[in-house]
């Protein structure tokens, strides 16, 4: 066992540990104990990525950035804070996109990008319309849609070059994003709707579990 399997074994451990730390409090709603826990995981991930594949800056740039937007939403809900972390969400999403585009030398043909901005518009006036009276500030608005289109656009990205370049480890990586949209949801129901029994525990146990398959489904072809 090389160096290698033992820096990301070791990670994973701790990170495991760590994630069924905030999984408990987030299912005994313990609010206190949860946000005191919550950022540890995916730093802890995107550091063992940076030591065990330090040739993949994205995927652990994008990690720490993870790591920066569960700091911002730690606290109370309030415009600015909402925006910055999901910005640095947002960047995180795009440095996966690098990473995926650069290993599987991704060519799209013009109308995936025709069908994505269109997808965007008619996602972008849904959100107007059922969202306007909860997110009054437009930038809001525009950021959200912004944000759900990159979630949406990876999960394509990721299935069309699992099949086009047979890497099966892309369909993790799928899986992450579909976990990651399923917690952005439950997030934004809580936040913009209501709160509802054992929420953070729903939220977290997707986004904990979104951030490890798209990492590790980017970094395992390169496993030695």
């Amino acid at each position: 066992m090389n160096e290698q399997y033992i820096v990301l074994l070791v990670g994973l451990v701790i990170f495991f540990i760590l994630s069924g730390v905030e999984i408990y409090f987030g299912f005994i709603e313990d609010e206190k104990n949860r946000k005191r826990w919550k950022v540890f995981p995916t730093l802890v991930l995107g550091i063992t990525i940076a030591i065990a594949f330090y040739n993949h800056p994205y995927v652990y740039i994008a990690l720490l950035l993870g790591f920066i937007g569960d700091v911002l939403l730690i606290w109370e809900y309030n415009d600015t804070s909402f925006a910055i972390g999901s910005l640095c969400f947002f960047l995180g999403h795009i440095f996966y996109t690098i990473e995926m585009v650069l290993d599987n030398n991704a060519n799209f043909p013009w109308y995936f990008f025709v069908i994505l901005v269109g997808s965007w518009l008619v996602f972008l006036i849904t959100l107007i319309s059922t969202l306007k009276k909860k997110l009054k500030k437009t930038y809001i608005l525009l950021g959200t849609s912004f944000y759900y289109m990159i979630l949406f656009a990876n999960t394509t990205i990721t299935i069309i070059l699992a099949v086009t370049n047979h890497n099966n480890y892309l369909f993790i990586c799928s899986i992450g994003y579909a976990l990651f949209i399923l917690s952005d949801i439950l997030l934004s129901y809580k936040l913009f709707f209501k709160e509802y029994k054992m929420d953070d525990f729903y939220i977290m146990v997707s986004y904990l579990l979104a951030q490890l398959f798209i990492s590790v489904g980017l970094i395992l072809p390169f496993l030695n």
